[in-house]
């Protein structure tokens, strides 16, 4: 019996099965979708960084350092290229944002108008 090999799923569903690896900390699942999603398989629809931003949400709850590396190496973060500062402190995510601090962010900053700094 011959198998017909699986269609690539949509970026969408891609992006929702890596939300879904980083939530349980599945490194290797994580890893494998954000493979999937820049990889020669989506060449008519790249997908843009922000669409795993979920993702990297659940892996600050989580505070789980090497998914959010792994998802920052690779572009994702806010829209303008920030990373998002507001959500690691919500969550106490101290080992997220010392990786962030590590990189070059500026916590003092403020990132919305009219707003004191998300530390303050």
């Amino acid at each position: 019996m011959h198998s017909t090999p699986a269609l690539p799923l949509s970026l969408e569903q891609e992006a929702d099965l890596c939300c879904q690896a980083a939530s349980i900390g599945d490194f290797d699942g994580v890893k494998h979708h954000v493979q999937q999603l820049f990889s020669t398989a989506h060449v008519e629809e790249k997908p843009h960084p922000g669409l795993l931003y979920n993702a990297l949400l659940e892996a600050i709850k989580r505070d789980d350092v090497n998914i959010v590396q792994l998802l920052i190496d690779n572009q994702v973060g806010c829209e303008d290229g920030r990373l998002p500062v507001e959500p690691p402190v919500r969550a106490r995510a101290f080992k997220v944002l010392e990786l962030f601090l590590e990189r070059g962010l500026d916590i003092n900053e403020t990132f919305r108008r009219n707003e004191p700094p998300v530390l303050r």
